[in-house]
């Protein structure tokens, strides 16, 4: 080979890469022109297959109920049961206010004189027990007068008592409540006032309509018997208290 042949290879060779690197760089200095995108028509609507099928799990028009997955039981057979709904608390008596009439016979004294009057009474319930059940302390207070039989005067009569009561609810309309207590009797007859201890015994029987002021009125019948053990004339007496109560809740 002669040296004016090698001569042309050499030569040939380095025209190549410089023609090979100015086309490179003619095409990487190609620039692209800005692309702008304009949707029309005031809504974008997107194809059949672009949005999950959610329908199994929506709301029925006919009865808007959800139709839940059936989940499959894994626990060994064991089912667990369903949660019960909650059932709002009802509401808890504070305090009770009522009045009525009230009648006694007393007992054992020579000239019988029936007593009848009015008066005002006060519960309060402590505490609550066995679902039911209400154990608390009521007050009393009762003005009336005193009339007299066989040509016996009147005169003025009037009691306060306190007293502890468990209240049983047999129903949502029926109770009973016996109570024990004790009271100051006071009578003035014949221009003379005796002062009498008093102990009580009343089993009450109490009536509650749901349909009046939504069961926070109650009646009450309650026949009472009266033990006076230091008094000079009648030793003991019956009674009768009719009224009503009204129940403070919360």
């Amino acid at each position: 080979m002669n040296a004016k042949h090698v001569m042309k290879k050499i030569l040939v060779f380095p025209l190549l890469c410089i023609g090979l690197h100015s086309a490179v760089a003619q095409e990487e200095a190609i620039a692209l022109p800005d692309v702008t995108t304009v949707v029309s028509g005031g809504a974008i609507t997107a194809g059949k297959d672009s949005v999950p099928d959610y329908s199994p799990v929506l709301p029925k028009k006919e009865d808007g109920k959800v139709s839940l997955p059936q989940i499959a039981d894994n626990s060994g057979g064991v089912v667990m049961p369903e949660p019960k709904p909650e059932v709002a608390a009802e509401p808890v008596t504070k305090f009770r206010l009522g009045g009525g009439l009230y009648t006694g016979f007393p007992f054992g004294d020579d000239v019988q004189r029936e007593k009848i009057g009015a008066g005002f009474v006060g519960e309060l319930p402590f505490t609550r027990f066995g679902g039911n059940k209400e154990f608390g302390g009521a007050v009393r207070l009762v003005l009336g007068g005193v009339i007299g039989k066989g040509g016996a005067s009147g005169g003025f009569a009037g009691e306060f008592s306190a007293g502890l009561f468990l209240r049983l609810s047999l129903h949502k309309v029926f109770a009973l409540q016996p109570m024990f207590g004790y009271g100051l009797a006071l009578t003035h007859v014949d221009g003379t006032m005796n002062v009498d201890s008093d102990f009580l015994f009343v089993c009450a029987a109490r009536f509650i309509p749901q349909g009046i002021l939504n069961g926070a009125l109650e009646f009450s019948l309650a026949p009472v018997f009266h033990l006076m053990p230091f008094s000079e004339n009648a030793k003991c007496a019956f009674g009768i208290r009719l009224g009503a109560l009204y129940s403070f809740k919360k």
